[in-house]
């Protein structure tokens, strides 16, 4: 048997912790690819100076993903170092992935 990738599992746990809600695979979905754009503006900022209008764009992203995460009724926490999660979820169950412990959250995979 295999070993699920970071991908499946945050899709198995938000299941869990949101069961019976009908439109989750495709917020899931939207979280994930957010997510992974989060990470890139993050190595961004850790390579170069971002100007005011990138700084803009990344306000509406994060703006975005609080969004959906309002929509979910969970808080959401951003990262700035690209060598972790930068998009951290507080489940509902107080589950978490890093190592910051249940204070941290649930690092959406990137």
């Amino acid at each position: 048997m295999t070993k699920p990738t970071e991908r499946e599992e945050f899709l198995l746990v938000m299941g869990q912790e949101f069961p019976g809600r009908g439109d989750l695979a495709g917020i899931v979905r939207l979280l994930l690819r957010l997510a992974k754009t989060h990470l890139r503006w993050a190595e961004t900022r850790c390579n170069r100076e971002v100007n005011e209008a990138e700084e803009r764009r990344e306000e509406r992203l994060e703006q975005r993903i609080s969004e959906l995460c309002a929509d979910l009724g969970i808080r959401v926490k951003f990262g700035g170092d690209p060598r972790g999660f930068t998009v951290k979820l507080f489940l509902p169950s107080g589950r978490y992935n890093s190592f910051g412990g249940k204070e941290d959250g649930f690092g959406v995979p990137q």
